[in-house]
């Protein structure tokens, strides 16, 4: 009897145990089924392109932005070489390296430092730099890899209009200077040298002169531009100051009128020469 009362003891643990272990399992593969969902939205609300390679730098999974960047389907993707399909030819060698880097450190045991920008290339062959970042992952023994790229072609844009106009100020033939609310001068292109020797004919760095601080003042208070006419060193400017008010800055856009002036003036002294001969007459 005591033995027929352990075996059923025994045999009740067994489902017990089987039973525990079914609902761990389903739990497990609830989680699971949760996680790769929440990966799978991750990949695709991303406004990133995110590749996953496998240890060759074979293509095993791409999201939706990568498939829009750069003109690929998912068919068409996987299963290829990476530097291959998606690199224009000056950038293969740089993310070669840097794979080869992050297999390196991931023997070592170190952090890699894979975050670099390089060429990429549309499936219609055009080139679009990007900001790559690479993410060593480990799925058992075999080594894959996360790529994560963000299209920088605004950026490279902006950033060659930012040049540009730095350029054009600096090529512009009429002088060009900024000042910050101290009145201090943190910029002035190569034709402000002149009118500057002007304002210190001593050669001592003397600053702008009280007048035009007044009106740099004045401009970042109400945000308004201002236009005046200033002597310097017998030549006649015309000054625009116009504020920068996000950066408090203000521009002085100057403009030597002194030939016009002259011209006015020749031109009103025959004008009332004119009229005294007239009168004469």
């Amino acid at each position: 009897n005591h033995l027929i009362l352990l075996e059923v003891r025994c045999l009740q643990f067994t489902q017990l145990v089987l039973k525990a272990r079914e609902v761990m399992s389903r739990r497990h593969a609830l989680e699971m089924r949760d996680t790769e969902a929440l990966k799978a939205a991750v990949m695709e609300a991303s406004l990133d392109s995110i590749v996953t390679l496998d240890g060759e730098g074979q293509i095993t999974e791409l999201n939706p932005t990568a498939q829009r960047t750069f003109g690929y389907s998912r068919a068409q993707a996987i299963g290829n070489s990476f530097s291959e399909l998606f690199l224009a030819r000056e950038g293969r060698d740089i993310f070669l390296g840097l794979l080869e880097d992050c297999r390196e450190a991931r023997r070592e045991g170190r952090e890699p430092a894979a975050r670099t920008e390089l060429a990429a290339r549309r499936a219609d062959g055009t080139a679009v730099p990007v900001e790559m970042s690479i993410v060593p992952i480990s799925l058992g023994d075999r080594p894959f890899y996360t790529l994560y790229m963000h299209d920088i072609s605004k950026r490279k844009e902006a950033e060659r209009e930012i040049q540009s106009l730095a350029r054009f100020a600096g090529e512009s033939p009429n002088p060009i200077l900024r000042v910050n609310p101290a009145g201090v001068l943190v910029y002035a292109n190569p034709a402000s040298d002149a009118m500057l020797k002007q304002c210190a004919p001593d050669g001592e760095d003397a600053g702008l002169p009280p007048h035009w601080l007044e009106a740099v003042r004045s401009s970042l208070a109400d945000g308004r531009q201002r236009e005046q006419e200033h002597e310097v060193g017998g030549q006649v400017y015309s000054l625009l100051f116009a504020p920068i008010m996000e950066l408090g800055y203000v521009n002085i856009y100057a403009r030597d009128i002194t030939a016009v002036r002259r011209a006015e003036q020749e031109a009103r002294q025959h004008q009332a020469e004119l009229v005294h001969v007239c009168r004469l007459s």
